[in-house]
């Protein structure tokens, strides 16, 4: 009786043990479909719906936005008088995005933060030329009334002559705490010692984590 019953096993077990090749193969996943996750020693089990819903809820918190300026252009810019401090200046008259979250208001000429604790980083690149080049640079900081943001600052050196035209491309990333979030900060510019002239201004702006 024993013996019978190890060959019954055996013939069990190999009936059900089946190559992948021999599997049927169907590309298409049902909602009902489990997927085997492992993770620190326990498995879990998702359904494709639930699965999808996760990974879509993650990717909706990211995103992105190009935001170009289509007032200041090479035969019309915008000026810079030395040792004037003001805002970068960009209408968005052209803006490219994916999320339902605007990262900058055209409006205020702010850069805005969706919550508190997510990371970004921006991209800002410009055309800019100075009469006097010897003596002129200009400083680029991000600015809040309640915010310390002056880690962001960056100088731009111009280094191809006067009256030349060079293109700047600036970066940074930053973390959204309450105030940014709440009140957002402008991109602000200052010429150092001479006046300065600047156009074709974007912000590429994304949100990391």
């Amino acid at each position: 009786m024993i013996y019978c019953k190890k060959i019954t096993e055996i013939l069990i077990y190999k009936k059900m043990d089946k190559k992948i090749s021999q599997l049927n193969s169907i590309t298409t996943p049902s909602d009902l479909d489990l997927l085997a996750i492992v993770n620190d020693g326990e498995t879990k089990n998702i359904n494709v719906s639930n699965f999808v819903s996760y990974v879509s809820t993650g990717l909706e918190g990211k995103g992105f936005g190009r935001y170009d300026d289509t007032q200041w252009t090479s035969s019309n810019p915008f000026p810079l008088l030395n040792g004037v401090t003001v805002k970068m200046p960009n209408n968005a008259g052209n803006v490219v995005s994916k999320g339902s979250f605007v990262l900058y208001d055209e409006r205020d000429l702010k850069v805005r933060g969706e919550e508190i604790d997510a990371t970004y980083a921006i991209t800002i690149v410009f055309k800019a030329k100075a009469p006097n080049t010897n003596n002129t640079h200009l400083e680029v900081d991000f600015y809040s009334p309640s915010g310390d943001y002056n880690r962001l600052s960056q100088p731009v050196i111009f280094y191809k002559g006067n009256d030349t035209e060079q293109n700047e491309h600036l970066m940074a990333q930053y973390y959204t705490d309450a105030d940014f979030v709440n009140n957002g900060i402008e991109v602000r510019i200052t010429s150092v010692g001479g006046n300065a002239e600047i156009y074709d201004i974007i912000y590429f702006i994304q949100r990391i984590q």
